[in-house]
């Protein structure tokens, strides 16, 4: 009976280990699990970041395309103003000379 009682004691022993075994592992997962919790949610802040740079590489790049045009535009009006300028001046001049006269 004894060897049979100790049987039935290693065997409840084996069981407590196998069980407490068992518990160290759910827990470990659920550490994990809660670690990939928040390694998801640094994932969609940095997915958030990425996509709030794209968004203003892209504004940038229209800002940039906008001023080429104005600048396009604005080195074609000095050359007209200058023309201007050169006939106002020889108008005046010419107006000058025969006033004296």
């Amino acid at each position: 009976m004894t060897s049979e009682r100790q049987q039935q004691q290693q065997q409840q022993l084996r069981s407590l280990h196998k069980s407490s075994s068992f518990v160290d592992a759910a827990r470990e997962v659920q550490s994990i699990s809660a670690s990939m919790d928040v390694l998801a949610s640094l994932l969609n802040d940095q997915a958030d970041q990425v996509e709030f740079v794209e968004d203003a590489a892209d504004a940038a790049n229209e800002h940039v395309r906008g001023g080429n045009r104005e600048l396009a535009q604005s080195a074609s009006r000095p050359n007209f103003l200058r023309d201007a300028m050169v006939v106002l001046i020889l108008i005046l001049a010419v107006a000058l000379v025969f006033l004296d006269y």
